[in-house]
């Protein structure tokens, strides 16, 4: 697995230590967006974007701020429902 560009975790063992590792992170998270906006690109399909924020509690209290763009594409299926086929959270630096 790969984030920002650098190697993360190199095997299942390294995924598996980290997912155990974040279990003992946050103590609150708060995720929020701002106006989606979106751009219909055919009956079928529609592309979304917006703006998201996420604050993270750890368990003395302090909070870590992130945010970035959320992009996805929706399909509206054969029962007339929209559902997301693709989507993709990026962050800002």
């Amino acid at each position: 697995m790969a984030c920002d560009g650098a190697l993360v975790c190199a095997d299942g063992a390294a995924a598996a230590q980290g997912i155990e590792a974040l279990t003992q992170l946050p103590k609150g998270e708060r995720l929020s967006f701002g106006s989606a906006r979106i751009a219909p690109a055919s009956d079928r399909l529609a592309l979304i974007g917006a703006p998201w924020e996420k604050v993270l509690t750890d368990a003395q209290g302090g909070e870590r701020h992130a945010g970035g763009c959320f992009t996805a594409l929706a399909v509206r299926g054969a029962d007339g429902q929209w559902r997301l086929a693709s989507a993709h959270w990026s962050s800002r630096r």
